[in-house]
């Protein structure tokens, strides 16, 4: 069961909204982690190619691994599956 389903289901609402509160923390936390080393990765390298699959790799092994932070390792696995096709349609149309 969800760790925050839990809360509900034993009419615990103040633990409830806290909880969502510190995992929405938890979750900017690890967002501004990654984005640090993502905009540190492309400024020292200029290719997009790394950077996308960086945040490939990170959003899967996050996703897999920790279910709390789910819907941020879902966005940057987004990123960098967007980061890729882009760079795919770049190089086909030059």
């Amino acid at each position: 069961m969800d760790p925050l389903l839990q809360y509900l289901v034993e009419g615990d609402l103040i633990g409830f909204v806290v909880a969502c509160y510190t995992t929405r923390i938890g979750s900017l936390f690890w967002a501004m982690l990654w984005m640090t080393l993502g905009t540190i990765t492309y400024i020292r390298t200029k290719q997009l190619v790394i950077v996308a699959v960086l945040f490939t790799l990170l959003g899967g092994l996050f996703m897999a691994s920790a279910k709390v932070f789910s819907f941020v390792a879902t966005f940057f696995l987004a990123l960098g599956l967007a980061g890729l096709l882009w760079e795919v349609y770049h190089v086909w149309r030059s």
